[in-house]
C-alpha cells in the first residue's frame, strides 16, 4: 500500500501532461493556430509524437525510481520532472509549429 499511493499520484499528473496537446480545440496545437486539418497532417502527428516521448521518458524513469527506491522521497521529484520536461517540449514544440500557423478568421 505505501507503494500505491506515489505510483497513483505520479501517474494521474503524468496523464495530465500527456493530454495537454488535446485539451485544446482541433485548430491550436501548442498555442499556435494551425490549419484545421493540421493534426492529421504527418506534421502535425510528428509534433505530438515528440511531445509524448519526451514526456514519456521521465514518466518512466520516475516509475523505476519510485519503485525502486523510497517511494514518498522519490514522486515529487519523478513528478518535476515530468512537467519540467512537458514545459520545455510544449515550448520547443511551439516554436516549430509555429511555422505552420494561420491567421485566425476575424471575430464579429
Amino acid at each position: 500500500m505505501i507503494l500505491v499511493i506515489p505510483l497513483i499520484s505520479h501517474l494521474l499528473i503524468s496523464l495530465v501532461v500527456l493530454s495537454l496537446p488535446n485539451l485544446t480545440r482541433r485548430e491550436i496545437l501548442f498555442g499556435v493556430i494551425v490549419p484545421s486539418g493540421f493534426r492529421s497532417s504527418p506534421d502535425g502527428r510528428r509534433a505530438i509524437r515528440r511531445f509524448r516521448l519526451a514526456v514519456a521518458i521521465p514518466i518512466l524513469a520516475g516509475l523505476i525510481a519510485i519503485t525502486q527506491r523510497d517511494a514518498f522521497s522519490w514522486v515529487f521529484t519523478a513528478t518535476l520532472a515530468t512537467i519540467i520536461a512537458g514545459s520545455v517540449a510544449f515550448v520547443l514544440l511551439h516554436r516549430r509549429v509555429k511555422a505552420f500557423a494561420v491567421q485566425p478568421p476575424p471575430v464579429r
